[in-house]
């Protein structure tokens, strides 16, 4: 669809200057960007690190020239995880996977928490 937005660049700190940059690049190029998450990395760094960072999108159909824009970019920032491609994507699949666990982990600490107050609740 048009109206699709992909993920191009994660960031886990929102004063991080690749992220301004690469706003400013894309914009350079026409390109429109989303950056989503942007509030939550200075609010709950942790939250933030679970639900994926901060994290830059563009329309679907600018992806190939956006991600093109953002390995130039790295260069010059010399994010020294992103030179090989293969490798970014191993890491982004293992950050996936770690995320999973850390929501499942929320999520059954939210369970007990609510578990232990209906008992204490309950024994009144």
């Amino acid at each position: 669809m048009e109206n699709d937005f992909v993920t191009i660049a994660r960031f886990q700190f929102v004063h991080d200057p690749g992220l301004e940059m690469l706003q400013i690049k894309l914009e350079d190029a026409g390109i429109q960007s989303v950056v989503f998450n942007q509030n939550m990395g200075g609010l709950a760094p942790l939250h933030n690190w679970a639900s994926g960072g901060i994290q830059v999108r563009v329309p679907a159909e600018n992806e190939p020239l956006a991600a093109l824009i953002w390995e130039e970019l790295q260069k010059t920032l010399e994010y020294a995880d992103f030179e090989d491609p293969e490798l970014a994507k191993m890491r982004s699949e293992e950050d996936e996977g770690m995320q999973r666990n850390w929501r499942a982990c929320l999520v059954v600490l939210a369970m007990l928490v609510f578990i232990i107050a209906y008992l204490i609740y309950a024994s009144r």
